[in-house]
């Protein structure tokens, strides 16, 4: 059966909606109200400000890394957002993933070595590090506590379809 031209989507006109359903992602579904959430947020925002001061200098060097430390540092400041306004269960899990990433490349990067940054090797304690470090435990620990209530709430959403 076809349908008329007034019941056909004109993917123009429905290019806002797209986009403002692509941005709004993380802020739809129930908030958990985490009293962790600034705890998380505090660390998100350590995390993100702990990577600015070395965007300069491994842009120019290192680019790979530098644009690693420039998303780490957006994806810190978007998350501390996030988490504050509406801590959803996709926020978290953001949370969890950006922090563990950042963990493992922190860990990567100070035992074998990343590709052309092996200067990193061994320096367990510079400082903007050691601050990153907290910062991204920070946000890792809580999610890691509040992994069974998202497993428990994404089996009863799949259930539930």
């Amino acid at each position: 059966m076809s349908r008329t031209a007034a019941e056909q989507t004109n993917p123009i006109a429905d290019t806002p909606v797209l986009l403002a359903s692509m941005v709004s992602w993380p802020l739809t579904g129930r908030a958990v109200g985490s009293p962790w959430r600034l705890v998380a947020a505090a660390g998100a925002v350590t995390e993100a400000i702990s990577h600015v001061p070395l965007l300069t200098g491994t842009l120019s060097s290192t680019p790979y890394l530098g644009v690693g430390f420039l998303l780490l540092a957006v994806a810190g400041f978007l998350l501390t957002l996030l988490l504050v306004i509406n801590d959803t269960l996709a926020v978290w899990a953001s949370t969890v993933v950006v922090s563990a990433l950042a963990l493992i490349g922190y860990v990567l990067s100070r035992t074998s070595g990343l590709p052309q940054a092996p200067q990193f090797v061994g320096h367990w304690s510079y400082p903007l590090g050691i601050v990153s470090i907290v910062g991204e435990a920070m946000m890792l620990l809580p999610g890691l506590l509040y992994l069974p209530r998202f497993a428990r709430e994404l089996t009863a959403h799949a259930s539930a379809r």
